[in-house]
């Protein structure tokens, strides 16, 4: 099948704190950039109350609209400027810069028209700083500043509090550029001579001349710049390194944050800190709100936490926890893959270091880390540090168990490795440590299952490792309701000079094969005993063994470093051989399909029964490597119009990439529109308008009733109207009163489209009097001088007496209402919902 009808999108792992975050001037939001998107969410409930859609490039920068206090300004790196109402999700302008390669930008309340952007060039880390002068009408103007060895990094640039001087450090030098001459002010922390300190950030106080820089070995240096040509500076120092500085509103503080992931708040004039430790990973980010009440702190765990100011943890805005670890370490971080969870319908993978997370991808909300190894996490230094790490992770088929394997093996002394069972907790909800084993094999585990529950009529849990020493394990459950634990109940190998790699149960839990080498030895379970093997028939090793599932249960599918082969395991021989190069199999738990990853990065359904590929995609879900493979269950089982999308019925693909992304494989026509890889163009998301009467009378032409409509037309138009005024307040009614937009807005506008002028409707009624018969031209005269003395007549009294209008001035008389499409009921309902909100 053609993959056009197969899309990938991203649903997790966009980066949260790609740009620095805004806070609202109210304290009431905070606005975060993921990659092409923006988000609003809320600080009281850290939920998204807006999603603001428009760019097509990645926003590198969200700054206030200094114009208007509900709105923000986001720049992206294509150089677009978008101004955004967030309290109603509207873009109010999209202006074009034609500049490119935007990794910074920067405003000032002093400079409101003004960006401060830096462009990329070749050289590494370097960019060229240029002056964006931007208007509503769309007009732009840039201008080169000439400024030489400015950093990439947004933190390495700041504006005086007047607007007078540009700041920015760079390795070891801090400058300071007067705007007006462009005359440059350049210095140095040495000492004889010396280079000592390389800076990495700084902020400029709001209200002085003064800046704060933070260096790499965690000084922090404020400069007192009243002479530009002769700074002073003090030292501040408690962080092993820093990561951002920023002062608050009015200057009184200044707060600070680094690898330790303690937010330090520092008295300028006195020196004095107060500390906020074990807030999670390294900060990346500190801002503080305008009035002076909310901190907020920005973690490579990708997580935003709002504090109060007593440092008390107000909210935490957490998305899908990427592997920050990785980046400092510079190696792939291993990986546990990808695990369905049937109690929360949670994905589990990594997490932070350590740590299990259990992401909803349906509601898309990371719901808790589980820590695994129950460590302290030391701040990374200049030293290679070795942390204990997980390596497998086994959930049981009903949730109910987990089994984890973790190992630390720093090269030079013994391998430590321990596998823990984890028990669920009906009363705490949570995985509760049961049973610990340290050293459950003489070298490392390399596989860990367990078998399938309720197939057989021995219904105890049961789970396998697989061990580089050759042998593998049978763990059970003993004990009673009141006192459980895992014990190891066999023990068996086939080749005692072979690794045991991997292995898999039957669907029926009756039938275990494991992998030695070019072999693949299968046991009867749950006593152990051994049946019979297979051999590769070219003597490579195999590297991965799958069951078939449902119609496919008598098949088993196994991959090697050139080839995939599907045996019939009644008669224990091949029936169908692939040449593909695999690095991970999964199987469809709900199918009979198996999913296929290739080492170029290319995906594919494998259909068992068929013994031939039935779906690939050409181009990879990412771009980078994946890591993990599973299938997803849908909340509601579908049928597709295609037949070759069966396999997508009862369950789409989940993609964990080298990144930390989550993709999903699923028709095109399921993918939500603010989705990361497929963000709406300008055009179409000035045409979405969310589907209500309200919309609809704004922007769609009504059909006036008349001529053409019989009775039951007419009833039908009269009971989508109630159906439509009816869904409108239930809808109204539902919302939270902070997340509706005012009721001026809801109601003068929808009222204002059902105005119309005299000139209008007289028009209107002249028309259609022409179309009639002679005969009836003095009645459709009589009606037309009746209906504009109607034109002033209380709609809600008809049967009373006209008002007087001759004494009014009719130049400024307010336009009639016209109810010739809206029933006086639905205006009715309208007024009694503006009074009951």
């Amino acid at each position: 099948m053609a993959a056009s009808a197969i899309g990938v999108r991203r649903i997790a792992g966009g980066n949260l704190i790609s740009a620095k975050p805004f806070i609202s001037n109210d304290s009431k939001y905070i606005i975060c950039a993921v990659f092409r998107n923006v988000f609003v969410y809320s600080t009281e409930t850290g939920e998204i109350v807006r999603k603001l859609f428009g760019h097509e490039n990645e926003v590198i920068a969200i700054c206030e609209n200094f114009r208007n206090k509900f709105q923000v300004v986001t720049v992206d790196s294509a150089g677009f400027i978008f101004i955004w109402n967030y309290e109603d999700g509207m873009a109010v302008k999209r202006i074009t810069t034609n500049i490119e390669d935007v990794c910074f930008a920067h405003c000032h309340p002093s400079l409101p028209s003004l960006f401060f952007v830096g462009c990329k060039t070749n050289k590494a880390q370097v960019a060229v700083a240029l002056e964006v002068q931007w208007e509503l009408n769309g007009n732009v103007s840039v201008k080169d500043l000439y400024l030489k060895h400015v950093s990439q990094s947004g933190v390495c640039f700041a504006i005086d509090h007047k607007g007078q001087y540009l700041l920015y450090v760079k390795h070891e030098a801090f400058t300071i550029v007067e705007r007006a001459s462009n005359r440059c002010y350049w210095f140095e922390r040495t000492c004889y001579g010396k280079r000592l300190e390389s800076f990495v950030c700084i902020a400029a106080h709001p209200s002085q001349a003064v800046a704060a820089t933070g260096c790499k070995n965690g000084r922090i240096y404020l400069w007192y710049y009243d002479s530009v040509s002769k700074p002073v500076s003090t030292c501040f120092h408690w962080h092993t390194s820093i990561s951002d500085l920023c002062f608050t509103a009015e200057g009184g503080f200044l707060l600070s944050g680094g690898i330790e992931g303690v937010l330090v708040r520092w008295r300028p004039d006195t020196a004095r800190k107060e500390l906020r430790p074990r807030l999670g990973g390294p900060i990346q980010w500190v801002h503080s709100s305008k009035d002076n009440t909310l901190y907020a702190t920005c973690h490579l765990e990708n997580c935003i936490q709002l504090l109060n100011t007593s440092f008390t943890v107000k909210q935490i805005i957490a998305e899908f926890t990427l592997p920050y670890l990785s980046k400092q370490r510079r190696r792939i971080l291993n990986t546990v893959g990808l695990h369905y969870d049937p109690v929360t319908g949670a994905v589990l993978t990594n997490g932070k270091p350590g740590h299990v997370q259990f992401y909803q991808p349906r509601t898309r909300k990371m719901l808790f880390n589980l820590d695994i190894v129950c460590q302290n996490f030391i701040s990374p230094s200049d030293e290679d540090l070795v942390y204990t790490e997980l390596s497998l992770v086994a959930l049981s088929a009903d949730g109910r168990w987990l089994a984890t394997v973790e190992q630390r093996n720093d090269g030079v002394t013994t391998l430590e490795h321990r596998l823990k069972f984890w028990g669920f907790n009906d009363v705490k909800q949570e995985f509760e440590l049961n049973t610990k084993v340290v050293s459950p094999h003489d070298q490392s585990v390399t596989q860990v299952r367990f078998r399938p529950i309720g197939a057989t009529t021995d219904d105890a849990p049961m789970v396998v490792t697989c061990s580089a020493d050759g042998t593998f394990k049978a763990w059970r459950l003993e004990g009673d309701a009141t006192k459980q634990r895992w014990l190891c109940a066999h023990r068996a190998y086939f080749r005692s000079d072979m690794a045991a790699t991997d292995c898999d149960m039957a669907e029926d839990g009756s039938l275990l094969a494991v992998i030695y080498g070019n072999f693949i030895a299968f046991w009867a379970v749950p006593q152990c005993v051994f049946k019979t093997y297979l051999a590769e028939p070219c003597q490579h090793a195999f590297s991965q063994v799958c069951f078939g599932r449902t119609r496919a249960r008598h098949l088993l599918v196994t991959a090697s470093s050139n080839a995939v082969h599907i045996w019939n395991l009644l008669t224990f021989t091949p029936v169908a051989q692939l040449l593909l190069s695999i690095t991970h199999l999964a199987a469809n738990p709900w199918s009979h399909e198996i999913a296929l990853v290739t080492k170029r990065n290319l995906l594919a359904v494998l259909d068992p029964c068929l013994g031939q590929v039935v779906v690939t995609l050409p181009n990879p879900p990412s771009t980078s490597a994946v890591m993990a493979v599973m299938f997803y269950p849908r909340h509601e089982q579908r049928h597709s119009s295609s037949p070759e999308l069966g396999w997508l019925n009862r369950a789409k693909l989940m993609v964990l990439d080298q990144r930390g992304s989550l993709h999903a494989v699923d028709e095109k026509f399921e993918q939500d529109e603010g989705d990361d890889d497929a963000a709406p163009a300008w055009s179409t998301m000035t045409r979405r308008m969310p589907e209500n009467p309200i919309m609809n009378a704004l922007l769609h032409p009504v059909r006036k009733r008349g001529a053409g409509l019989d009775a039951d037309d007419d009833e039908r138009v009269k009971s989508r109207h109630d159906a439509a005024r009816k869904k409108l307040l239930d809808e109204m009614l539902a919302t939270p009163a902070h997340c509706l937009p005012a009721m001026r807005t809801l109601c003068d506008f929808f009222l204002s489209a059902m105005l119309s002028t005299k000139s209008a409707q007289k028009d209107t009624t002249l028309s259609l009097s022409d179309t009639r018969e002679e005969d009836d031209d003095d009645a459709a005269r009589t009606a037309l001088h009746r209906e504009e003395d109607a034109d002033d007549v209380d709609l809600e009294h008809p049967d009373e007496s006209a008002i007087d209008v001759s004494a009014m001035d009719t130049t400024t008389a307010p336009p009639a209402l016209d109810t010739s499409f809206v029933s006086k009921e639905y205006l009715q309902s309208l007024l009694d919902l503006q009074l009951v909100l």
